[in-house]
C-alpha cells in the first residue's frame, strides 16, 4: 500500500471491475466498459514489453535507460528520474527518462536529490510515496516554482533482504491512484530483480553512514604518515674479518713442498708454518761455501807468502777481497736457504683455504698464501653495491643479521668508508665499509662469518624511502 504525504492530494480509488469510478485516470474519456478492457489489455502489454526488454539487457547502463524510458509507457509520468543509494539518505541521480547522459551538476538534478533526502524513510519504506509540489521540495527553489508536472511519486527499489539500494522519482500532471502505483510496487520489485542479477552479491549495497569521512580521516593519515620521518636503511652483505691480521707471504720465489700445519689452526710464535723446496738453495749453498772454502786457503797462502815474496804482498789485498766476496755470497746463501722454512712470526690463529692448494704451488717473492689473526679482535666488512647506495657517514649505526644465527641483531658502527667503488668476487661494483662491532657480553662472531647488514643513514620522509628506488629507475631509464 501507499503512504501519503499530509500535503498530498486525496487519492482516486478504481472499484470491481464493472462498477468503475469515474475519478480512475485511465477511465477518463471513455464511453463504455469495453473501451475501458481494451486499455487496461493495452496497460498488460506495455508491462509484458517492457520486462522483456528489461530481462534482456546486458548492461548496467542499459538497464537504467530501459527502467526511466519504458516506465513511462505504461505509468502515465511524463518524466522519471532514477537514484542509487550511495550512503544513509544520500541518493544520487544516475539516469533521467528521455536524456541520453546525466548531468549531475545542473540544479534540476539537484533540486531531485534534495527533494529525495527530504521524504521521511525514503530509504526504508516498503511502498511508494506520492505527493503534490511543493510537498517535499523547499518552496524558496525556482525549480520549485517551475516545475511542469507537479504530482510526483517516489518508488523505492530493494533487494531480496529488503535493503533500499535505489528508486525513481516519477512525476506527472494527474494526481497519482491506487492501481497505478499497485502496479509501480510490482514492476519495481522485477526491476530490482534484474539490476542485482547484473551485479556481483554485495556491490548494490549501500556504502556505511560515514563512509565517505572515514575515507577523507584515512587519506590524510596516510598522507601524514607519508611524511613522517624515518631513517633511510639500505641492506648490504657482511663478513666479520680480522682486524690487524699479520699477512704470511712468501720469503722468496719458489715451490712450496708442505704446509706444516692445518687451516684455521693456532700456531706459536717461530713455529714453522711452510715448507719450499730446497734443492736449488741447497746446492747454491754447498757451492757457496765450497768457494768460500778455497778463497780462504788462497788468501791464507797469499798472507804466508808475502813475509818473503814481494809479488805476494801485492796479491795479498786481492785474495783478501775475493775471500770477503766468496763468504758474502755464501752468507746469502744460507740465509736463503733458512728461509724455505718459514715461522710464525707471532701467535695467532692461522688462516687459508686448504694445504692441497698450495702444495707444489710456485709462488713470486711478496705473495700472500695466508695470514695468522687474533680471534677476538675482529670487525666487519660490507660491501654496499652502488644500486643500493645510500649517503652514510662515520659512525652511522649498522644492525648485523649473520646467517649462522639470524634471529640474533648485532649492532656495530661505520669506522671506515671508501669514496670509489671496487668490484667485487661476482664482479659487481660495491663499495667498501668497515664497522666495529658493539662490547657485549656475548662471544664475539668467528672469522669468516656471513650474512646481512642493516645500514643507517639520515631521517627521510617515508615517502621517499618507499619510492626512492622507483623514482631512481624512471630516472635513470627515462629521465622523469
Amino acid at each position: 500500500m501507499s503512504k501519503q504525504h499530509p500535503k498530498a492530494t486525496p487519492q482516486r480509488e478504481i472499484g470491481p471491475l464493472g462498477k468503475l469510478k469515474p475519478e480512475a485516470d485511465w477511465y477518463e474519456g471513455r464511453d463504455n466498459l469495453q473501451e475501458v478492457v481494451d486499455a487496461r489489455l493495452s496497460s498488460l502489454q506495455a508491462l509484458l514489453l517492457t520486462e522483456d526488454r528489461i530481462r534482456k539487457a546486458k548492461t548496467e547502463n542499459e538497464l537504467q535507460h530501459l527502467i526511466t524510458n519504458e516506465t513511462r509507457k505504461f505509468s502515465g509520468a511524463r518524466q522519471i528520474f532514477l537514484l542509487q543509494k550511495k550512503s544513509k539518505r544520500n541518493f544520487q541521480v544516475v539516469c533521467v527518462s528521455s536524456m541520453a547522459i546525466t548531468e549531475r551538476d545542473t540544479p534540476l538534478i539537484r533540486w531531485v536529490e534534495e527533494i529525495v533526502r527530504n521524504i521521511p524513510d525514503a530509504d526504508g519504506g516498503k511502498d511508494s510515496i506520492d505527493f503534490e509540489l511543493p510537498g517535499f521540495a523547499n518552496t524558496d527553489e525556482e525549480e520549485t516554482k517551475r516545475y511542469p508536472f507537479r504530482h510526483l511519486c517516489w518508488q523505492p527499489l530493494k533487494l531480496a533482504d529488503g535493503t533500499v539500494f535505489a528508486g525513481m522519482l516519477l512525476a506527472r500532471n494527474a494526481p497519482w491512484n491506487t492501481s497505478s502505483l499497485e502496479t509501480l510496487d510490482r514492476e519495481a520489485e522485477f526491476f530490482a530483480h534484474a539490476w542485482s542479477a547484473l551485479n556481483r552479491p554485495g556491490k548494490l549495497h549501500p556504502k556505511p553512514t560515514g563512509s565517505r569521512e572515514i575515507k577523507l580521516a584515512i587519506t590524510f593519515s596516510a598522507l601524514l604518515l607519508l611524511c613522517a620521518p624515518i631513517p633511510l636503511r639500505t641492506l648490504a652483505p657482511v663478513e666479520i674479518i680480522p682486524q690487524d691480521p699479520f699477512i704470511v707471504a712468501a720469503p722468496i720465489d719458489g715451490v712450496i713442498d708442505n704446509i706444516l700445519i692445518e687451516p684455521n689452526q693456532s700456531v706459536n710464535a717461530r713455529q714453522p708454518l711452510i715448507k719450499f723446496d730446497d734443492t736449488k738453495l741447497r746446492n747454491r749453498l754447498e757451492i757457496s761455501e765450497r768457494d768460500m772454502r778455497v778463497a780462504e786457503a788462497s788468501y791464507q797462502r797469499a798472507s804466508q807468502a808475502a813475509f818473503f815474496n814481494e809479488d805476494a804482498r801485492h796479491k795479498l789485498a786481492i785474495t783478501k777481497a775475493e775471500y770477503e766476496l766468496k763468504r758474502s755470497e755464501y752468507k746469502f746463501a744460507a740465509k736463503e736457504f733458512d728461509r724455505t722454512v718459514l715461522m710464525a712470526p707471532q701467535s695467532g690463529l692461522a688462516i687459508f683455504a686448504s694445504k692441497d692448494d698450495w702444495k707444489g704451488r710456485p709462488v713470486m717473492t711478496g705473495q700472500q698464501i695466508m695470514y695468522i689473526a687474533n680471534p677476538d679482535r675482529v670487525v666487519v666488512q660490507i660491501n654496499l653495491p652502488v644500486t643500493d647506495a645510500i649517503a652514510i657517514k662515520k659512525g652511522a649505526a649498522i644492525r648485523l643479521f649473520l646467517d649462522a644465527d639470524p634471529l640474533t641483531a648485532i649492532t656495530a658502527t661505520v669506522t671506515e668508508t671508501s669514496y670509489h667503488a671496487q668490484p667485487t668476487d661476482g664482479n659487481a661494483l660495491a663499495y667498501k665499509l668497515r664497522a666495529k662491532l658493539y662490547a657485549t657480553g656475548k662471544t664475539k662472531p668467528r672469522i669468516g662469518a656471513r650474512g646481512t647488514a642493516q645500514i643507517y643513514g639520515d631521517n627521510v620522509p617515508l615517502a621517499y624511502y618507499l619510492f626512492r628506488k622507483p623514482l631512481s629507475w624512471l630516472r635513470q631509464n627515462f629521465g622523469l
